[in-house]
């Protein structure tokens, strides 16, 4: 899995939590380990304004997964590192198990996982636990 990872805030990240929590999403899955995918840490403007865009939900989000399934490329992962600190205060995480938890959940709906329904929301939390659980 080759996983190009942007940041463009002023934080440091531990790019090596976003490579372990993809390879342990491809792992669990059984995936095919050739895609490329592409993980952009934001600002709040950023991702408020690309939620706008593709949504159409004027708000900051914490996390957007951009699948595309074509050409070897799984899709885009942008993360907004302020919205992650914040809630991972809140929760009582670390920075980093938030990044593992967002980065997992965001790998989960390239391969087509979502939370639209109850049944689906049960199915991602579940599989979103069982990978976590394996990487901590």
């Amino acid at each position: 899995m080759k996983v190009d990872i942007i940041n463009k805030t002023k934080y440091k990240i531990n790019k090596t939590i976003i490579e372990k929590s993809v390879q342990a999403v491809i792992a669990n899955l059984h995936e095919n380990p050739d895609w490329q995918i592409s993980v952009a840490i934001v600002t709040p403007d950023e991702i408020r304004e690309l939620n706008k865009q593709y949504r159409n939900k004027d708000s900051v989000t914490d996390v957007l997964s951009f699948p595309m399934n074509e050409n070897g490329v799984l899709g885009d992962i942008i993360i907004c590192y302020e919205r992650l600190l914040t809630q991972a205060a809140d929760i009582g995480n670390t920075s980093d198990q938030e990044l593992a938890f967002l980065t997992v959940h965001s790998m989960l709906h390239l391969f087509g996982y979502d939370h639209m329904t109850e049944v689906d929301e049960a199915k991602i939390l579940a599989k979103q636990k069982e990978i976590i659980s394996e990487m901590f």
